[in-house]
């Protein structure tokens, strides 16, 4: 079940979705990740992709974002880095 739920319903996450780092059971990250390459360097973009990591990562299905400096203009890691914040501060997500 997902770990992580926003007053939604609940959502099946199998534990096949995760792989271990180094067979360090304390560091699993998803088979799947968020990329933030693709984009127009706008609000609209912005807003979409906040959205789209939060709702992720809330579910407890996704723990992997790859972002780079040259992403969408540099707006890729500046989201990035709110809504992470804003998953740290309010949802006690650790990074």
């Amino acid at each position: 079940m997902s770990q992580y739920n926003e007053g939604q319903q609940n959502l099946m996450v199998s534990h096949e979705n995760f792989r271990e780092l180094f067979h360090n059971e304390q560091i699993r990250l998803t088979s799947l990740g968020y990329g933030t390459y693709v984009g127009a360097p706008d609000d609209v973009t912005d807003y979409m992709m906040y959205q789209a990591i939060k709702s992720s990562v809330l579910s407890g299905g996704l723990n992997h974002i790859d972002t780079a400096p040259n992403y969408r203009y540099m707006k890729s890691e500046k989201t990035v880095g709110k809504v992470l914040t804003v998953l740290e501060r309010k949802y006690d997500i650790d990074r």
